[in-house]
Formats: C-alpha cells, structure tokens, sequence
C-alpha cells in the first residue's frame, strides 16, 4: 500500500478502467459488479477511463446505467451519457499518424485506429464487419485519428515498440490485453491520456482532483491513478502499477471491483 497520499474524506467522483477492471476475460461484466456499481452510481458520479473507441464504450456505460462523462480513448475523447455526444475529442496530428503508420506497417503489425466515429484496421473477422469499421485505407484518409493502438504484441515486443517511437514524441503507453493474453500499444496526442482526462473532467465538475478515486488494472491507467486523491490496483496488475496505488484488491476474475467498491470506496461516501 502506498501511503503518502491523504485518503479523500468525501469523494466527489470514481473512475474506474473496463478491461481487466470491470470487463472480464470473456468481455463480460459479472452481475456481482455490475450490482456493485448501481450502488455506487447512486452516491457518486461514475466514468468508465478506457482506451476503448467511443461507440464501444457507450456500449458498457449504456449497460451498466451510467450518466456521468465517459472517457475512451486513452483519455483522447470524453462524451456525455445517456445520448453518447462528443464532448472533446484529441486527434493526433497528420504527421504522427503517418509515421506511426508507416512503423507498424514496416513490422507487418495489426493495428486499430480509431475516431470519435468510427475506427480503421487490418484486423478481420467479426470486428472488421463492423459497421463503424473500415478496412479501406482510402476510407481512412483524414479521419482524424484520436488513437492508434499496435495490437497482439508480446510483452517484450510492446516495450521494444514502444521504445522505438518514443522518438515521435507522442503519448505511448502500454495495454495487457485479458481477452488473449497479449499486449498493446496505445499512441494518442502528447496532451491525451487517461490522467489529462480525468483532470479535465473534474475541472468541467467544478472537483478536486484529491477528491477523486481512480480504479485500473495496467499500464495506461498509471496517469489517472497518480492523479487522483485515492488509487486502487486490481490483482495481477504490474509490479509499477501496484506500486502507484493505495490499495490493491483481487484480480477482475475475482470480482476485486466489488470489494474494492465496497470495502474501500462506501465507507468514505457513508463518513
């Protein structure tokens, strides 16, 4: 536990990651959690901070009834629940988009860009039949790309990539990915990432930083985790992960949210 970080007497606001925090393995949110969270939501406001595009991401907050600003993106877009409009949105600029491209195509590496709309990919199957999705590299021209994320790396090989365009001078940040196992690679805006959004949307709400709770289970959930009053790692989060947070609680698998929702983050609404 770290402990050098006063515990937010009243929280104001919960952000909390979805894959590998709330989502499972198998893509699904357990009844346990999502019990969890109409709980929570009836105290405080509730955000989703996930490196998901937007339209995925409505999807959840949708599910779990949540009305709060969302986050996806890795911190590059923030919109409004229940109708899902564009609140702010990031877009990286032409020239990193390309040259990030030009890397991943040079290593024949799958990719998922997305927009506020939509996304492109060299991805198949059931996502690349997708209505918002293009596979088309003419389609994709000026869709003002918010993120790109480098997708089924090994672990050695999303730190080698990640390493390697960090000469681009953008934010890179590294993703587990619990469906598969493998890595990603997540590259937005210098000014994007999932601590900048958080801090935007508590300054839209009039709240303290120190007076919000951030939930995450990876690397990308770092910035948020350091920027908000009180920090919870699930289980098996990296070793940096655990060691920027307060608390950590058991893996998603275990349904760690739950209590961590309940042993940690009730009691401070019901002091």
């Amino acid at each position: 536990m770290k402990a050098t970080r006063p515990v937010p007497s009243a929280p104001q606001w919960v952000f909390i990651d979805l894959d590998g925090t709330l989502l499972r393995p198998d893509q699904t949110i357990s009844a346990p959690v999502t019990e969890a969270i109409g709980r929570l939501k009836a105290r405080v406001p509730v955000s989703i901070a996930t490196g998901r595009e937007r339209l995925e991401t409505i999807r959840f907050a949708a599910d779990l009834g949540l009305t709060a600003l969302q986050i996806c993106d890795g911190g590059a877009v923030i919109f409004d629940m229940p109708d899902g409009a564009l609140r702010w949105s990031k877009p990286l600029g032409a020239p990193a988009v390309e040259a990030v491209m030009k890397a991943l195509r040079s290593t024949d590496s799958l990719f998922f860009a997305t927009h506020p709309d939509g996304a492109y990919t060299n991805l198949d199957g059931e996502v690349a039949e997708l209505p918002w999705v293009t596979t088309d590299p003419a389609e994709a021209e000026g869709l003002g790309f918010t993120r790109i994320s480098a997708l089924d790396l090994s672990g050695r090989a999303a730190r080698s990539l990640a390493a390697e365009l960090s000469r681009l001078g953008l934010n890179t940040a590294r993703a587990y990915l619990p469906y598969n196992g493998l890595w990603a690679v997540d590259f937005t805006d210098p000014e994007a990432n999932k601590g900048t959004a958080v801090g935007r949307t508590a300054e839209w709400a009039g709240v303290n930083l120190s007076d919000c709770i951030a939930i995450g289970d990876s690397f990308n959930d770092l910035p948020m985790l350091e920027a908000c009053g009180l920090a919870i790692a699930m289980g098996g989060a990296p070793p940096e992960v655990v060691a920027a947070a307060d608390f950590t609680v058991p893996s998603v698998e275990a349904d760690g949210l739950v209590l961590a929702i309940d042993e940690f983050v009730m009691p401070l609404l019901s002091g």
